[in-house]
């Protein structure tokens, strides 16, 4: 079952002239599934991050989804990993 969860993180980066931008898919101690997203400056090393609790990991998954699909198609960043 480990394996399982392991593959069922993720980790996507994106980067934009001097911008970055990072979306974890992974479970918190208390077994939910929670998306970390983290973006800033690459010059200056500023960087902010937030959490997003889902319910579900397919919840989740959709809205990782999403959130690649705004990075990438309206915000013009090109993804890294």
């Amino acid at each position: 079952m480990e394996n399982n969860l392991v593959e069922s993180w993720q980790y996507h980066s994106f980067v934009k002239n001097s911008r970055f931008y990072a979306i974890n898919l992974e479970k918190d101690l208390f077994e939910d599934w929670v998306i970390t997203l983290i973006n800033g400056s690459i010059v200056t090393k500023m960087e902010r991050i937030r959490y997003k609790k889902c319910d579900d990991y397919e919840t989740a998954l959709n809205e990782v989804k999403e959130l690649i699909a705004y990075r990438v198609n309206k915000r013009r960043y090109t993804k890294i990993r």
